[in-house]
C-alpha cells in the first residue's frame, strides 16, 4: 500500500503507478458522506423545523431608460443631413419615426403626413405644415403631439384618430374641418382662423373626449366647436365671427369662461345632452343659448343684442342662475317651452315682445327684474310688451320687479296656474296682472304703481286670488268680466280708489 502521507504516488498491486484522472481515490466514501449530510438536513427539518439558510438573491441589474430619439429638420438645409442639430434633415418625412421627437426649424413643409405612434413635432420659429387640394394635411392614427407650429390648407387640417396633444398650434385656410378628433384630445393655447363659411373649427366625433383651454376661433366658421356623442371640458374659449360657437348634440359638456360675438346663429346650441355652462357671454347672435331636450346648469350667463331670445329652451330640465339679457329680440329675454326649470337671479332689460315667455312645463322664477319691454309691432299685435307672459304652464314667481313695460306685468292665459309672491309693478302701462281663459293667478304681496288701466283685469273664465295688495290706480284697482265667468277674491288691499260694485269680486 502506498504511503499517502509521504506524497508517494498511488500504485496498483503490481507496483505500477496509476494515471491521475482527477477523480477522488475513494469516491464511494465521498458519496456516503454526502448522503449522511442530506439525511441530517432532512431529519433536522422534521425534528426541529430548521431550514438551511438559502443562498443570497442577487438583484438583476437596473434597466437603462431608452434614450428618446431626437431629430432635427430644416426646410432650408441642404440634402444629405443625418438629422442632428448640426446637420438636420431637409424633409420632414425623413425624420418621422415611432416615438421620435422631431424639432422643426422655420420653413414651409408640404404634406400630407401620417404621424407614427408616439411622434412629437415641436416648432422652432415660423413653422408651417401645409397641404394643397383635397387632402388631410396631418393624420394621427395613434398617439401624437404637435407644439408651436401652424397647420394650413387642405380639406381637413388634422384628423386625430388616436389620442393627441396640441399646444400653441395655429390652424388656418381649411375648406371643411380644421381639426377632427375621435379619441382623447388636449388642446391648449391655440388659434383657429376660418375663411370658408361651411368650415368647422374643432369637430368631435362619437367617443371623443376633449379638453380645451385658452382656444380662440376667429373668422367664417359655421361652427367653432361641433360635438356629436362626445365629451367636452373647455375653459377660456373665445369665438369671434363663427355662426355658432358651440354646437352640441347627444354630448356632455362643461364649459367655463366663454365669450361669443359676431355670429348669425345660436351662440350656444345643445340638443339631447347635458350642458354645465358658467361665466359666458354672447353678443349679437340669433339666440344667446338655444337648447332642446337637454339637462342644463347655467350660471352667470349674459346676452346682448340677440335677434330672437337671450335663452330659448324646449323640453329642457335644470337650472338657470344669475342670468342677464339686454336688447333681446322678438322672442324676449327668456323663452321657455315645455321645460322644467328653476330660474334664480334674472335681469331682463330692453326686451322686445316680452321679458319672459313660458308655455307648458313647470317653471320657478326667483329674484327677477324686468325693465323696458316694448311691444313687437311686427308680431301682429299678439305680443304687446308683457313682463311675464305665461301660457298653459305651472309657474311660481318670488320677488319680482317689472317696470316700464308697454304691456302687462304678469299676463296669464290658456289655463296657466300662477303663484306670485312679492310682486312690484311700476309703470306697467296696461296693468299689473291679467288673467284669462281658465287661468288662476294667486298674488301675495302686490305693489302696483303708475298703470294706465286697471291694476288687475280678470277676463273670460279667469281667476285671481289677491292678498296684501297696495294699489295706486288711474281707473279702478280691479276690473272683472263677471258675465264671462271671471272670479276674484281680495284679502287685505289698500288702494287710492274704491272697488267698484261687482258680483264676482269677493272680499275675504
Amino acid at each position: 500500500m502506498s504511503d499517502q502521507r509521504n506524497g508517494a504516488p498511488d500504485q496498483d498491486r503490481a507496483g505500477t503507478p496509476r494515471k491521475s484522472t482527477g477523480v477522488p481515490a475513494n469516491p464511494d466514501r465521498k458519496a456516503r458522506s454526502s448522503d449522511r449530510r442530506c439525511w441530517a438536513a432532512v431529519v433536522g427539518v422534521l425534528v426541529c423545523g430548521c431550514v438551511p439558510a438559502a443562498a443570497p438573491v442577487v438583484a438583476p441589474p437596473p434597466l437603462l431608460a431608452k434614450a428618446a430619439l431626437e431629430r432635427w429638420v430644416d426646410a432650408s438645409a441642404p440634402t444629405g443631413g443625418d438629422g442632428s442639430s448640426a446637420h438636420p434633415f431637409k424633409r420632414l418625412g425623413d425624420a418621422l419615426a415611432p416615438d421620435a421627437i422631431v424639432h422643426l426649424r422655420s420653413g414651409l413643409y408640404a404634406g400630407p403626413w401620417v404621424l407614427p405612434a408616439g411622434a412629437r413635432l415641436i416648432g422652432h420659429g415660423e413653422v408651417v405644415l401645409f397641404g394643397e387640394g383635397e387632402v388631410t394635411v396631418v393624420t394621427a392614427p395613434e398617439a401624437a403631439s404637435l407644439e408651436a407650429l401652424s397647420v394650413q390648407g387642405g380639406f381637413l387640417g388634422m384628423r386625430a384618430i388616436g389620442p393627441v396633444t396640441l399646444r400653441r398650434v395655429h390652424f388656418s385656410g381649411h375648406r371643411r374641418v380644421a381639426l377632427e378628433a375621435g379619441a382623447a384630445l388636449t388642446l391648449e393655447d391655440s388659434v383657429f382662423d376660418g375663411s370658408v363659411s361651411e368650415t368647422r373649427g374643432v369637430q368631435l366625433t362619437k367617443g371623443a373626449v376633449a379638453k380645451l383651454k385658452k382656444v380662440r376661433f376667429v373668422g367664417a366658421f359655421a361652427r367653432a366647436i361641433d360635438a356629436v356623442a362626445a365629451q367636452l371640458d373647455a375653459e377660456d374659449v373665445q369665438s369671434e365671427g363663427p355662426a355658432q360657437a358651440l354646437h352640441l348634440e347627444q354630448s356632455q359638456a362643461q364649459v367655463r369662461r366663454l365669450t361669443v360675438a359676431g355670429g348669425s346663429g345660436p351662440g350656444v346650441f345643445v340638443a339631447e345632452g347635458a350642458l354645465n355652462l358658467s361665466d359666458a357671454s354672447v353678443n349679437g347672435h340669433e339666440y344667446g343659448l338655444s337648447a332642446r331636450k337637454a339637462a342644463l346648469t347655467v350660471v352667470r350667463f349674459s346676452s346682448k343684442r340677440v335677434q330672437l331670445a337671450g335663452i330659448a329652451t324646449v323640453q329642457c330640465t335644470g337650472s338657470l342662475s344669475e342670468i342677464q339679457t339686454e336688447q333681446s329680440g322678438s322672442y324676449g329675454g327668456l323663452q321657455l317651452l315645455e321645460s322644467v326649470l328653476k330660474v334664480k337671479g334674472l335681469k331682463v332689460r330692453q326686451a322686445r315682445s316680452m321679458g319672459v315667455f313660458v308655455r307648458l312645463g313647470e317653471v320657478k322664477l326667483e329674484d327677477v327684474t324686468i325693465e323696458q319691454v316694448r311691444g313687437d309691432r311686427d308680431g301682429g299685435g299678439e305680443n304687446g310688451g308683457d313682463g311675464l307672459h305665461l301660457r298653459d304652464a305651472d309657474v311660481e314667481v318670488t320677488n319680482v320687479i317689472v317696470r316700464d313695460v308697454e304691456g302687462v306685468g304678469v299676463f296669464a292665459t290658456k289655463g296657466a296656474q300662477v303663484e306670485v309672491t312679492k310682486f312690484a309693478c311700476e309703470r306697467c302701462r296696461i296693468g299689473a296682472v291679467v288673467s284669462e281663459l281658465a287661468s288662476v293667478v294667486t298674488l301675495k304681496g302686490l305693489i302696483s304703481r303708475g298703470g294706465e288701466g286697471p291694476a288687475i283685469a280678470v277676463l273670460e273664465q279667469g281667476t285671481v286670488k289677491l292678498e296684501d295688495a297696495d294699489i295706486t290706480a288711474v281707473q279702478v284697482p280691479i276690473w272683472a268680466e263677471c258675465d264671462q265667468g271671471a272670479r276674484v277674491t281680495v284679502k287685505r288691499m289698500k288702494s287710492n280708489l274704491a272697488l267698484p260694485p261687482s258680483g264676482c269680486i269677493a272680499r275675504d
